[in-house]
């Protein structure tokens, strides 16, 4: 997953946390009421101890729902609560907490693994590489260059995929993935290799292995390769449609 996304999740995770404890929900419709109220102010009024009362009232302002100034008195200060907004909204957009692209499920992450997988398929018979060479060379690289962490599993599918003898093991490995999915940036994974490799093969012949090696993925399914994740991101980076096999 790439940092952003684990970002936004960490944080919505944290704000859906903090809403969703105890007397949250009562400190915030007091404050409400009481504009600029202080720990102990609350406390007194909700019942409560002072001590619960700041806890809540520092996860709230730390999830940017309340704000805080100083209050000075005769003797000491205190730090009192404000609602930042009378009125928030929480929006949630499922499709950007995890990897996929808008639309994109367990289908295009199964599509694009198989893509990978013909891709790989026809650069060891291209190059002459063995299976273990070439996916080692990717592991590499895409630690030392691109910086992204690979998912083992995606790795051993591959491998198992190259082997062809046992189908069940491949098979399994890519329901694993699949399941879990929102760990998993197939997509980012896709895109980096097929710029690591155009350097060595040249635009134009990377085109030409990435559109057969797509075709036969989907075989004769063709509005299913029209509405996928791994087609549109092809095709906006090497315009598949103007390739000739």
């Amino acid at each position: 997953m790439n940092i952003t996304n684990k970002t936004k999740k960490i944080e919505l995770q944290k704000t859906l946390s903090v809403l969703g404890k105890e007397k949250s929900l009562d400190i915030l419709s007091y404050i409400s009421g009481n504009r600029w109220s202080t720990a102990t102010e609350i406390a007194n009024d909700l019942e409560i101890h002072v001590a619960t009362a700041v806890k809540h009232l520092q996860d709230l302002e730390d999830v940017d729902i309340l704000a805080s100034r100083t209050r000075k008195g005769k003797t000491r200060s205190a730090l009192e609560y404000d609602i930042l907004k009378p009125k928030f909204f929480l929006e949630i957009d499922i499709t950007s907490l995890g990897n996929q692209m808008p639309g994109q499920g367990s289908y295009d992450i199964t599509s694009s693994l198989r893509f990978l997988g013909e891709f790989s398929k026809r650069l060891v018979k291209l190059t002459g590489n063995t299976p273990a060479s070439l996916l080692g060379s990717w592991k590499s690289r895409l630690d030392k260059d691109a910086g992204l962490e690979v998912d083992g599993r995606v790795l051993e599918y591959l491998e198992a995929f190259l082997d062809g003898k046992d189908t069940g093991k491949s098979d399994s490995l890519l329901g694993e993935i699949v399941r879990d999915g929102q760990e998993t940036d197939i997509l980012a994974m896709v895109e980096t290799v097929l710029e690591l490799e155009e350097r060595s093969l040249g635009r134009f012949s990377l085109r030409s292995l990435a559109k057969i090696s797509l075709d036969h993925s989907f075989e004769n399914d063709e509005q299913g390769l029209r509405n996928s994740a791994i087609f549109v991101l092809l095709n906006d980076k090497y315009k598949l449609d103007e390739v000739e096999i």
